[in-house]
């Protein structure tokens, strides 16, 4: 057994002591506890976890329910390791282990709910762990398409001898309208709304049609459907704790659970435990650490989690809630140099024989290097403030230092006078709502902007056309088709740091002006992965 797996061992086992469990389901949690390394653990979880269903249910589970537990106890492991392969082998898109997930977050949802004696009604603590057990079981039926379409996909690519037909998807008569009139909607939440998750296949809703084919009253459990239905963050609406706290301790467990939780294709999480752990009356303390090497991005863990515990309205509960990310280092990544060296080789002889406003609409290359598009407007403004000589005004970066990660792929831009973040909080103090808080020279509330903001956009805008800019400028060769249109080299846009700090100095740029240049490919790669992200004092601060 690892050191990381002895850690996660240690903190499971500190939240199950904490809970509320009988005798049966202490005993077979301890055994999962014990396991020894993490694919054990994913196999004991996948039995784990439809048992414990079907005894929280007791004698209100249905024949066809029990049977379907029985099946996915033997099943779920492997509908997992299929979306795994689909998701992360052949689509190469992020995605974490849920079997063990969902038993952690049962298990921090019932210390936390223990502990804090917010849960007085009789039955809710086994309700609460109910929706944690359930929260995520329809991730792979939801994500069926994924897995059927990736597949496919991959086939198609590599072999050429079958056709294969294209798959229509649809829920199961009469599914849905159980599910909406049994769905207890927030005030927020229209039938409209609903719908768009429907024909989404989000998880949180099939795994609610699901539930529901599992109860004999379901009037008995409509906190616990709400919950599995309204915990992710795709949600807007606001959760009252009053009126809704099974779904108000799971959405703050799940953001919670992040220790001893690998990426796809990885057995050792990046953060082990949760340190200094305290889960009081009062509510929870505990820190993430995300210093250790890893792809994993804190930023877009942050801005994620805040996203869905935002939602929260506690008033009433009394709960503190304090959640830290220690972040790795980050480095300065001189934009303002960038700007200057854009200025500096504007010269009338470039000017005459580049073209940088033709063709900049490649709208494809464009998004697909840079994550975003360049509208007609950001770009006649940028021209006109690179014609004038004067690119401190209209610059949106001017008020921000950029830090940059190159292993998590992160642009990170930071008001001036917050300075380096060093960890990012999300805290909820006496039953108010979260803020979002960087630790930096100070504490200071925030707010973190990433794609979909119209100010993210159009700064993203700005930067993107800058660098499109500069790196034509430092490759004056044209390439064109044989109709004469303009096709964008790859050098184009991101030609290699050795061949432009080269070319820079035969111009007679000093070394400390291009200084820059070696961040640039980590700027263009957080781009074009999503993770850049904007921070700046929030304006009630």
């Amino acid at each position: 057994m690892s050191s990381d797996t002895i850690s996660s061992a240690i903190c499971d086992s500190s939240l199950l002591d904490l809970g509320t469990w009988d005798d049966d389901a202490r005993k077979v949690l301890q055994d999962w506890v014990r396991s020894q390394d993490f694919e054990e653990r994913r196999l004991k979880s996948s039995r784990l976890i439809p048992y414990l269903i079907e005894r929280r249910l007791g004698d209100q589970i249905t024949d066809d329910g029990r049977v379907r537990a029985r099946n996915l106890a033997e099943s779920l492991i492997h509908l997992e390791d299929l979306l795994i392969t689909a998701r992360s082998g052949i689509g190469k898109k992020f995605y974490r282990d849920h079997l063990n997930h969902m038993l952690r977050v049962a298990l921090i949802a019932n210390a936390i709910a223990t502990r804090s004696g917010k849960l007085s009604q009789s039955g809710q603590i086994d309700q609460l762990v109910l929706a944690c057990l359930f929260h995520d079981m329809a991730y792979p039926l939801a994500q069926s398409r994924v897995i059927i379409e990736e597949s496919i996909a991959a086939m198609e690519s590599s072999y050429q001898s079958l056709n294969f037909p294209r798959l229509t998807y649809a829920y199961a008569m009469g599914k849905v309208a159980k599910l909406l009139d049994e769905l207890a909607r927030p005030p927020d939440l229209s039938i409209v709304d609903i719908g768009y998750y429907l024909d989404n296949f989000a998880h949180s809703v099939v795994g609610g049609i699901e539930f529901l084919d599992y109860v004999r009253t379901p009037e008995m459990f409509r906190g616990v459907l709400e919950a599995i239905v309204l915990h992710d963050s795709q949600f807007s609406s606001e959760v009252e704790f009053a009126r809704s706290p099974l779904l108000a301790f799971l959405i703050i467990a799940d953001e919670l659970q992040d220790w001893g939780r690998p990426v796809a294709f990885q057995e050792e999480a990046v953060i082990p435990e949760i340190g200094n752990m305290r889960i009081t009356e009062q509510g929870f303390s505990g820190e993430f650490d995300y210093r250790r090497e890893s792809p994993l991005s804190p930023f877009r863990q942050g801005a994620s989690k805040f996203s869905n515990l935002r939602r929260l309205n506690l008033a009433g509960s009394g709960l503190n809630i304090n959640i830290r990310l220690i972040l790795p280092d980050y480095e300065i990544a001189e934009l303002h140099g960038l700007e200057k060296a854009i200025l500096k080789l504007y010269s009338p002889e470039l000017r005459n024989s580049l073209n940088l406003s033709g063709d900049f609409g490649q709208e494809w290359y464009v998004e697909r290097h840079y994550g975003t598009r360049i509208s007609q407007g950001t770009h006649t403004a940028l021209m006109k403030a690179i014609t004038d000589g004067n690119l401190t005004t209209p610059s949106p970066l001017s008020k921000f230092v950029a830090y940059v990660n190159s292993v998590r792929a992160e642009l990170i831009l930071v008001q001036q006078s917050i300075g380096c973040p060093k960890a990012l909080v999300l805290r909820a103090v006496d039953g108010h709502r979260f803020d979002f808080i960087v630790e930096g020279q100070q504490e200071t509330k925030v707010r973190v902007l990433g794609s979909g903001s119209s100010d993210w956009r159009g700064t993203a805008e700005f930067l993107a056309d800058e660098l499109r800019i500069f790196n034509r400028l430092c490759t004056p060769s044209k390439q064109t088709t044989e109709e004469g249109s303009y096709v964008p080299p790859l050098g184009d846009f991101f030609p290699p740091p050795s061949k432009v700090l080269e070319r820079l100095r035969l111009l007679g740029f000093q070394e400390s002006e291009i200084s820059f240049v070696n961040k640039l490919r980590t700027v263009r790669k957080a781009m074009s992965q999503g993770g850049f992200y904007m921070v700046s004092a929030d304006a009630d601060e």
